[in-house]
């Protein structure tokens, strides 16, 4: 992602991630949110830091977790959980970045995250829709890569989870 902001003393930057399709499970009290990025800084001087703000579906605020910071000149994994609040349809990654030594703000932000779920279920990625199946993503090959003039695209085909893929011919374009 880079930094927050350029030669500004704070700089802001907000993302609303719409989680309204889990109403069900977050509204019986049984969701956490797990979240965490890598932030760093360039002299150690200037503070990146993250949190978590969570709103109803008409952006009403129900409260948010502790800001997460760090002077490390390094890339360092910062990441926590917390439960999802009752009513939750918005949850926003507030990130900040302060300047306190120098002429630019080197506040940085890489690789962060954001994964909703039960954390005593079998299932991973938090759906909350019942024995929902998961369907493999097929590999496609392309000969030659990068392409030309002519390429072939070869893939498993048909998808099935019960079967082994079988290769369907290759595709000239």
């Amino acid at each position: 992602m880079g930094g927050v902001c350029n030669d500004h003393e704070f700089g802001l930057a907000l993302q609303d991630v719409d989680v309204s399709s889990f109403a069900d499970s977050i509204n019986a009290g049984n969701y956490l949110a797990q979240w965490g990025g890598f932030l760093s800084n360039w002299g150690g001087d200037d503070i990146p830091s993250f949190k978590l703000n969570f709103f109803t579906s008409g952006m009403i605020a129900l409260g948010s977790t502790e800001e997460y910071s760090t002077l490390n000149n390094t890339w360092t994994l910062l990441d926590n959980s917390a439960p999802i609040p009752l009513n939750t349809g918005i949850i926003q990654m507030e990130l900040t970045g302060t300047r306190f030594a120098g002429s630019d703000n080197d506040s940085y932000f890489d690789d962060l995250f954001l994964f909703v779920g039960n954390p005593n279920s079998d299932c991973e990625g938090g759906s909350s829709i019942e024995n929902a199946e998961v369907l493999p993503i097929p590999t496609a090959l392309t000969q030659p890569n990068p392409w030309s003039k002519e390429t072939f695209i070869s893939y498993p085909f048909p998808l099935s989870t019960s079967d082994a893929p079988h290769t369907h011919p290759s595709m000239l374009f």
